[in-house]
C-alpha cells in the first residue's frame, strides 16, 4: 500500500474507463474461450481413441455410452455416431477459435489505444 504522500490522484476519462472495462470483459471471455477449446480438444482425442477401438473390433456389437446408460449397437452405428460427434465437436472448436482470434485482435486494439493515449497525453 502506498503512503499518503506517494498517492497520486489521476483523472480518468469516461472513454478510457470504458476501454479498461472492455479490456477486462474481453480478457475474461478470452480465458473462458481458451478453457472451452482445451476441453473440446480433449473430447476430440477421446472420440478418436474410441473410434480407433471400434475399428479394431471384430465386427461385434459394441456398448455405446449414451446419457447415463450403455446401449448395445452395431459397429457401423457406433462408427457413424462417433464420426458425427467428432464433426460436431470440430465445428464448435472452429467457432471458438474464430471468437478467440476476434477477441485477441480487439485486445490488441484496446492496448494500442491505451498506449497512444498515455504516450501523447
Amino acid at each position: 500500500m502506498l503512503a499518503p504522500q506517494q498517492e497520486v490522484e489521476v483523472d480518468v476519462r469516461k472513454e478510457d474507463q470504458d476501454r479498461i472495462n472492455e479490456f477486462g470483459r474481453n480478457n475474461s471471455r478470452l480465458a473462458d474461450v481458451r478453457d472451452e477449446i482445451k476441453a473440446l480438444q480433449d473430447k476430440l482425442e477421446t472420440l478418436d481413441d474410441a473410434n480407433t477401438e471400434v475399428m479394431m473390433g471384430e465386427g461385434d456389437d459394441v456398448q455405446l455410452f449414451i446419457g447415463e446408460s450403455f446401449v448395445k449397437v452395431s459397429e457401423e452405428y457406433a462408427q457413424e455416431y462417433l464420426e458425427a460427434q467428432t464433426e460436431k465437436t470440430q465445428a464448435k472448436v472452429a467457432k471458438l477459435q474464430e471468437e478467440e482470434t476476434s477477441l485477441e485482435s480487439r485486445q490488441a486494439v484496446c492496448i494500442e489505444e491505451a498506449f497512444v493515449r498515455s504516450f501523447w497525453f
